[in-house]
């Protein structure tokens, strides 16, 4: 793959060797995707605290339970340290790019460099992520949602599932073979 201008090079060393494998490009386009999309999953959160503290207790005690049967005596609670909560954030956050790189990489790489296969429901899920047509009327330029003037930090210019008459994208023929 041949690098662009604003492409990010992700070089892995080999303990073996000192040469880097170049193969692990982002394309620039992909990771303007993947820096919004962390500012979705902020807001996800956000909401998902809200909902939290609306939400009686005993639906917050089944939360924690590792069993069917039995309530957990104790409601969830949120971490109460705010350099906690951050640090939660920062991780999640960190996986989902790591994972969204993984699924943008082509196969075959993807297989060799990381061992990651993916099956045909992640596969789905992720398309249906990359390709929402909400990603439409983003202005990567800039950096953020439309009608947003705060640096990306609105998302309501479309980033919330359809529903209904939303069509599904099929999976190619690579991830088919992945998936099997």
């Amino acid at each position: 793959m041949r690098l662009q201008s604003g492409d990010i090079l992700v070089e892995r060393e080999w303990p073996s060797s000192n040469t880097a494998d170049p193969e692990l490009v982002s394309p620039q386009d992909d990771e303007a995707k993947i820096a919004l999309l962390m500012v979705v999953v902020d807001h996800m959160l956000d909401r998902c605290e809200e909902t939290m503290q609306h939400t009686c207790r005993t639906p917050l005690c089944w939360l924690p339970s590792t069993k069917p049967q039995t309530c957990y005596p104790k409601p969830f609670i949120l971490v109460a340290l705010k350099s906690s909560k951050k640090k939660y954030r920062q991780l999640l956050k960190r996986f989902f790019a790591f994972t969204f790189r993984a699924y943008r990489m082509p196969v075959d790489v993807r297989r060799r460099l990381t061992g990651i296969r993916f099956k045909k429901e992640q596969l789905r899920q992720m398309r249906a992520i990359w390709e929402h047509r909400a990603w439409i009327e983003v202005d990567f330029a800039q950096g953020r949602w439309p009608g947003s003037r705060d640096g990306g930090e609105n998302t309501q210019g479309g980033a919330e599932d359809g529903g209904e008459g939303e069509e599904e994208e099929g999976i190619s023929e690579e991830d088919e073979e992945e998936a099997d």
